[in-house]
């Protein structure tokens, strides 16, 4: 394992993608839900920044919800209770927009349903994957994929242990294993470093990896 410290995390494909559920991203589609936000157990509302800064960051987020993304795993023409599914943006530069909703939710709001959440589709940054593991203030975690990853969806706080990792230092970069990376995962995708570079993933359409400032890993 890595020296525990705080370490900026760069994200690989497996990573940030897992072929089961949403990942690191599984916070951010439990707030969207619009049962969670009319009961008021939703961190943010429609129009306002899902964390105080996120929509001043260099690389504002911005992801939508897409059923009907080409062999996508949770693409359908219809929700569960026969809704029509369609895209539609959940976050536009830091702010929430749309919530999933489903024929009851979307009744009580008086919108159109949506058929929930679906694939997730997440809008590239502007710097190229090689570029998110150089530093110059320090070691940087490059995490290949995790074993397992515990998220709150209340909180947002996350746990995660690494399953294959490297630190890297300058040209130096050394495989490590076995540590556990914690935080908010929320506030953690929000101001992330985006690549360039998109690729699809089972139900993930979006950049191929993604860099996360410094979070403490022991």
């Amino acid at each position: 394992p890595p020296p525990a410290a705080r370490y900026p995390i760069v994200l690989r494909l497996a990573a940030l993608a897992p072929l089961e559920g949403h990942g690191l991203w599984a916070a951010l589609v439990a707030q969207a839900d619009a049962a969670t936000v009319r009961r008021g157990l939703s961190r943010y509302r429609p129009g306002q920044p899902i964390v105080a800064g996120a929509d001043t960051v260099g690389e504002p987020l911005t992801i939508a919800s897409d059923g009907t993304l080409p062999y996508g795993l949770d693409s359908a023409p219809l929700g569960d209770d026969g809704e029509p599914v369609r895209r539609f943006t959940v976050i536009a530069r830091g702010k929430a927009v749309e919530l999933a909703s489903d024929l009851r939710e979307a009744a009580l709001a008086e919108t159109q349903p949506n058929g929930g959440f679906r694939n997730l589709v997440v809008e590239p940054g502007a710097s190229p994957a090689a570029a998110l593991i150089t530093s110059d203030e320090g070691p940087v975690l490059d995490v290949a994929s995790f074993a397992w990853i515990d998220v709150d969806p209340a909180t947002g706080r996350f746990a995660a242990g690494i399953e294959l990792a490297h630190l890297r230092e300058g040209d130096r970069a050394v495989p490590v294993t076995g540590a556990v990376v914690r935080g908010d995962s929320i506030a953690a995708l929000a101001s992330a470093r985006r690549a360039a570079e998109v690729t699809t993933r089972g139900g993930y359409r979006g950049p191929v990896a993604l860099r996360l400032a410094p979070l403490p890993v022991t």
